[in-house]
C-alpha cells in the first residue's frame, strides 16, 4: 500500500463538486471529529498521522492492500477497528452517516 493512501482517494473523488454550505459542513465535521488527531498538511505533531502522506501507518493499513474508494473509506470511518483489525485508529463516539459523507467530501476538496 502506498505511504499516502488518501492521496489516491482524494484524486479519485475530487470531482465530487460540493456546494459551499456542504464544504463548510465537511470542514466542521473534520474539525469536530478528526482534527484533534490529524492534519491535512504533511506535518506531524498530533496523535494521529498527517493525512497528506505518512511513512509509518499501522501494519493493518500498510499491508491491507486497500483500494480507498469513498464507500471503503466510509466503512472504515464508521468502525475502524472492527473494519480493519490491527489498525491504531479509533474514533471517540460514533460518526453519523451524514458526517462521514461530509468528511469524505471535505477531504476530496482539500488534498493538501
Amino acid at each position: 500500500m502506498s505511504t499516502a493512501p488518501l492521496r489516491w482517494l482524494v484524486a479519485l473523488i475530487a470531482c465530487a463538486g460540493l456546494l459551499p454550505a456542504q464544504a463548510d459542513q465537511g470542514q466542521a465535521a473534520f474539525a469536530e471529529h478528526c482534527a484533534d488527531c490529524h492534519t491535512l498538511r504533511p506535518v506531524s505533531g498530533k496523535r494521529g498521522p498527517p493525512l497528506a502522506g505518512y511513512p509509518r501507518y499501522s501494519s493493518a493499513l500498510r499491508d491491507g492492500n486497500i483500494i480507498w474508494t469513498p464507500e471503503r473509506l466510509a466503512r472504515y470511518l464508521a468502525y475502524p477497528r472492527k473494519d480493519l483489525p490491527g489498525t491504531r485508529m479509533r474514533i471517540l463516539g460514533k460518526l453519523k452517516a451524514d458526517e462521514i459523507t461530509t468528511i469524505i467530501d471535505y477531504l476530496a476538496r482539500n488534498p493538501e
